[in-house]
């Protein structure tokens, strides 16, 4: 199958196409960012219960209120330090979730401060199966491409690492069960 180009069509297509950039990029960065936010509140969720007990949920509301404040790396590491205290025995399936969230980080900085790169010189000369976004670093303007597949599978791997928080709460949720 021929690959498809921007420049391939018309000036009265082109509009069209312009809107199912946007469309696309809305769906697809839009679920990511939405679900990346997800991603956070458990990490905040599943510190707070480690570090506060159960009964106390004006401690863990205070807690949950600093955790907003700090850094998402910092979040993941605090994490990682309290699983290895207190869930070492919990083992996760298919994947290093602390490797993930890094991703997850990565990704999630670059598309909350970048912008979809509509400009003609790379439409024209990218496949339409490829979009690219623009964001500023250190004073630089920085370019990066991903074929639409790619765009899905970081969208996917957001889901896959709720899916994880959500095992890690729910085996925590029965631990603190038999300690109370």
């Amino acid at each position: 199958m021929e690959k498809e180009y921007y420049s391939d069509v018309t000036d009265r297509e082109k509009l069209k196409v312009l809107n199912e950039y946007y469309k696309y990029d809305k769906e697809i960065r839009g679920e990511f960012l939405i679900q990346a936010n997800w991603v956070e509140d458990f990490i905040e969720q599943i510190i707070s219960k480690l570090l506060v007990e159960k009964n106390d949920e004006e401690r863990r509301e205070l807690l949950i209120s600093i955790l907003r404040r700090i850094q998402f790396s910092t979040k993941v590491s605090l994490l990682s330090t309290l699983m290895k205290k207190y869930l070492s025995e919990f083992k996760m399936e298919e994947s290093d979730i602390f490797k993930e969230l890094d991703e997850i980080k990565n990704i999630r900085n670059m598309f909350a401060h970048s912008v979809m790169d509509l400009r003609d010189e790379f439409l024209d000369s990218n496949p339409r199966d490829v979009v690219q976004y623009e964001f500023k670093k250190d004073g630089k303007t920085i370019y990066k491409k991903f074929t639409k597949k790619k765009l899905k599978e970081c969208r996917d791997l957001v889901f896959k690492l709720t899916d994880n928080l959500v095992a890690i709460d729910v085996y925590l949720e029965e631990k603190l069960k038999k300690n109370y």
